[in-house]
């Protein structure tokens, strides 16, 4: 072998080309029209992927009785049960993801995924078992995990101070709009008995 042809290390005192520059550091803007409006997208995200997963017992019903009969409710049950664990568990494909800079393909792809799989579940034919879990557990399921992550993390990166507490408002907000609209639906349901 050549000496031509040998390999040499770059040293580390010499800056690479595809390096960027860390002389100064990134200033964030603690507010503003562009901030505040991804605090709204984060938690209308957040809204969209709960509130529909936390509604499977609507379409549970609906299933048991009318549109899946000829499979058990155990089995419908595990639409939903699978809706949820990839919802949460897709932060892990998700997050690093992010992590890497794919903020927008994150939320595009799971954006059109989910609106992709329930487009196929109104398709899905009466007793076909197999193509409501495919569209509403695994689709939808996926598609609701990629863009959770991301709505949860992005806020920081407008923020530095109010970065906690901002987190701490979306998840509470969502939370407390869900409670109260169940008790609002609890106690309308109650009145007519």
């Amino acid at each position: 072998m050549s000496s031509n042809s040998q390999i040499i290390p770059p040293s580390s005192t010499e800056p690479r080309k595809d390096e960027k520059s860390t002389s100064s550091p990134q200033v964030l803007p603690n507010g503003g029209l562009r901030a505040w409006a991804t605090v709204l997208g984060a938690f209308l995200v957040q809204v969209c992927n709960f509130g529909y997963t936390s509604s499977f017992g609507v379409y549970q019903d609906f299933y048991v009785q009318e549109y899946i009969t000829n499979a058990s409710p155990s089995a419908i049950s595990w639409i939903g049960s699978i809706n949820a664990f990839l919802l949460i568990s897709g932060g892990v494909v998700a997050g690093r993801l992010y992590d890497r800079g794919y903020f927008y393909p994150l939320s595009w792809g799971g954006s059109f995924l989910t609106v992709f799989s329930l487009f196929m579940l109104s398709l899905a034919k009466p007793d076909h078992y197999y193509q409501v879990l495919l569209s509403q557990g695994l689709g939808a399921g996926i598609g609701g995990g990629l863009t959770y992550v991301p709505s949860v993390a992005v806020t920081s990166h407008y923020f530095s101070t109010k970065c906690y507490e901002l987190t701490l408002f979306q998840f509470l907000f969502v939370y407390l709009i869900y409670f109260y609209l169940f008790l609002f639906f609890y106690l309308h349901t109650c009145d007519n008995l």
